[in-house]
């Protein structure tokens, strides 16, 4: 194939089989033996050249057990010279760790020979191999004589994973559990670009494979996404799951419609006020329309504020962007009055620091948003205003607000 160019990979397999990695990584084997309670990550691997690259190439891995019957590599985050205890007995398996003195003289050798395919810059289209700047080494005494092969530098960098800020929820009593939605997190590779969400997993604090819409019972989750790149190399993120039992909180109407439409106020409306397609009236989760604003330019940037018929202890939102497009709101801050009469205060961090919350990574995520801090529950207010700072396309946004009202009228 024109462009391709053929890169031969010597493995030379003695007695104790070594191979080397260009970066100096020399890997020496030990028959029948593994190194037990250390492995961080076994995986499937279509040969041994290929377990030794992904353990070279993963910055955590310090050895490894391979085993020629099945596949199986298991990366080890440590190694017998320090932990001698962990090296047992297991048939059927090479550990590879560091190079030790041999005092028996030259070994006899045999030679596997693997070919790859690569491009015009060296990276391979089928095995993990071509990409590994490997060398081999032939052990003879105590020498071990070097054959380089010059390839590409190796990929030791992990995705970059990013998680959603803290995802909150509610219940009202019980052992029922919430089933809060977020945005899913999303992994970059420097290499292979962007990861499939489909090859991100994120798991609770007991192990449990959770996304958006699983059932949290009340109180804290710490979920742990991570992913890989075609290497192994693993980038991970983490973020809190909140859940808290508020005792008679709920929506307070915009969904439903209690929450009147000359209730609902905006800075602006986009295409000169077409209230039919984009007035305030339409932010309302899961409606068919939703709220849309001009994209602000060097002005002010565009709000959209609800009025309750009652004050309220609010403990969070619910976000959406217009539904089926990509336009809707990333960032927001969050303004707050108990009356018509009263200035306008943010919402801010126990520090001072003002507070900016995520929104939606899409049209249709409902995305709840807490409004609880470490010193903090709820926010009581009559008067909402949410200000975005940042967006996808437009200034879009549909919502829901969660609290429970107190028995005095909002004056104004």
């Amino acid at each position: 194939m024109e462009g391709l160019g053929l890169l031969i990979l010597t493995v030379l397999i003695t007695a104790r089989q070594a191979c080397v990695a260009a970066g100096g990584t020399l890997y020496v084997a030990r028959e029948n033996q593994a190194l037990v309670g250390h492995t961080f990550l076994s995986l499937h691997a279509t040969s041994l050249v290929q377990c030794m690259v992904l353990c070279h190439r993963h910055r955590r891995c310090l050895s490894f057990n391979h085993c020629d019957t099945d596949g199986t590599c298991q990366m080890n985050d440590a190694r017998a010279e320090e932990n001698p205890e962990s090296l047992q007995q297991k048939s059927g398996f090479l550990y590879f760790g560091g190079l030790e003195s041999d005092t028996e003289g030259p070994m006899e050798t045999t030679t596997e020979t693997v070919q790859v395919s690569t491009n015009s810059q060296g990276q391979g289209d089928e095995l993990d191999e071509s990409a590994a700047a490997m060398s081999t080494v032939l052990v003879l005494g105590s020498q071990p004589e070097v054959v380089g092969v010059s390839q590409p530098s190796p990929d030791f960098e992990a995705p970059t994973v990013t998680c959603p800020n803290a995802v909150w929820s509610y219940t009202n009593g019980g052992e029922a559990q919430a089933k809060p939605d977020w945005a899913p997190p999303t992994a970059v590779d420097n290499l292979d670009g962007e990861i499939p969400s489909s090859e991100i997993t994120c798991v609770n604090d007991l192990g449990l494979v959770v996304g958006p819409g699983d059932g949290f019972y009340k109180g804290v989750t710490t979920v742990w996404c991570e992913a890989y790149d075609s290497v192994r190399n693993m980038g991970t993120c983490l973020f809190n799951v909140s859940i808290i039992d508020c005792g008679g909180c709920a929506p307070l109407g915009m969904e439903d419609g209690t929450i009147p439409d000359d209730q609902i106020g905006a800075s602006s409306v986009l295409n000169s006020s077409d209230d039919a397609n984009y007035g305030p009236g339409l932010a309302r989760l899961n409606g068919a329309k939703s709220w849309c604003a001009p994209t602000p330019q060097l002005g002010p940037l565009q709000w959209i504020s609800v009025s309750l018929s009652r004050q309220a202890d609010v403990y969070g939102v619910i976000v959406q962007g217009r539904p089926s497009s990509d336009m809707f709101v990333t960032n927001f801050i969050v303004y707050y009055r108990d009356d018509a009469l009263q200035g306008w205060s943010h919402i801010r961090e126990d520090t001072g620091s003002l507070t900016t919350f995520d929104s939606s990574k899409s049209g249709e995520t409902a995305v709840h948003v807490p409004f609880q801090s470490a010193s903090r529950d709820y926010i009581h207010l009559g008067h909402l205003r949410i200000t975005p700072i940042k967006w996808q396309t437009a200034v879009c946004m549909r919502l829901e607000i969660i609290g429970k009202t107190t028995p005095f009228s909002v004056d104004g």
